[in-house]
């Protein structure tokens, strides 16, 4: 776990962790630079199995990283400061990471909770490395990032998160991992996945870039092109600055902020709050009713990818 500035929800994700059924394990906790209530929380705790790293705040990709360097299990699990691990999960995923020699990583379904706790959903993904992968390549969403349990040796070869991406880290290591090795998800929920509002996931524009840029280096080394994100910062940076130009001009940007708001807005009708809802339909309806019958964000992939190519 990597956490700035989580007192909100801290201790409910921490204490989720340390009453899973599998006692065996080390729980790191990288304190990324928080300012509030963080470091009393983590400090109140006396439990042999935490691990707490307190450092200056250097973003989640280079916290996760310097996790990983510490860590000395064979598996490990990633688990966000909002999220919440269900008893089962650890014993689940090793068991089946035991069984299935051949999977690199693996994932979960979800209970998507909202930010009081209250369940607004159930996420659901597919099972198999073929129909993953197929997501994965066409920009479209697997299991989320505290659902996963992967072998470190492996990870660890494979060159960790990428520290060019500050967002969507998880994305760009899926990719990497599915063209060389397995992946699969466990078609239970794991983990009640909480929808925050105020997160990197629904309130950082970022997400959606460096998404693209992610899946654009995919295809770049499926043709034996230069791979941007493995390259010196002047030419990351270049391709950042294509990749939001292209998003602006092909309206991607807008629509995968209508797509993020009518999560929020389908949230708040499960909370029978259906003011905002209803002003949110009336409005779209008006100014974008075509994006309510766009099932993709891009349609012809890698095709639109053509002038990154």
């Amino acid at each position: 776990m990597s956490v700035h500035n989580g007192e909100r929800w801290l201790k409910e994700s921490v204490d989720s962790v340390l009453l899973t059924n599998d006692i065996n394990f080390e729980f790191i906790i990288i304190n990324d630079g928080s300012t509030d209530n963080t470091s009393s929380i983590l400090k109140s705790y006396n439990d042999d199995r935490m691990i707490i790293i307190n450092q200056e705040n250097i973003g989640l990709t280079k916290s996760l990283n310097i996790g990983l360097g510490i860590a000395k299990g064979k598996y490990i699990a990633r688990i966000d400061a909002d999220d919440i691990c269900l008893p089962i999960r650890f014993e689940v995923q090793k068991k089946f990471m035991e069984e299935n020699p051949d999977i690199a990583l693996i994932g979960s379904d979800a209970i998507i909770i909202d930010e009081k706790g209250y369940k607004v959903g159930h996420a659901k993904y597919p099972i198999s490395h073929t129909i993953l992968a197929n997501r994965l390549y066409n920009f479209k969403s697997v299991f989320p990032h505290s659902s996963i349990f992967f072998r470190k040796d492996i990870i660890m070869k494979e060159g960790s998160y990428n520290e060019n991406f500050i967002r969507s880290q998880d994305y760009d290591l899926y990719l990497r991992l599915s063209t060389k090795y397995k992946i699969a998800s466990i078609d239970k929920p794991l983990l009640k996945l909480r929808l925050n509002l105020s997160g990197p996931t629904y309130s950082d524009d970022n997400q959606l870039i460096f998404g693209l840029m992610g899946l654009i280096s995919h295809y770049r080394r499926e043709r034996g092109l230069e791979d941007y994100s493995n390259n010196n910062n002047n030419n990351w940076q270049s391709f950042k600055s294509r990749v939001y130009e292209w998003s602006s001009n092909n309206n991607i940007d807008k629509l995968h902020k209508f797509r993020r708001d009518l999560t929020i807005y389908r949230s708040l009708l499960k909370q029978k709050l259906f003011l905002k809802p209803i002003k949110f339909v009336i409005k779209n309806l008006i100014k974008n009713p075509n994006y309510f019958f766009k099932r993709n964000l891009i349609n012809k992939i890698p095709l639109d990818f053509e002038c990154f190519l």
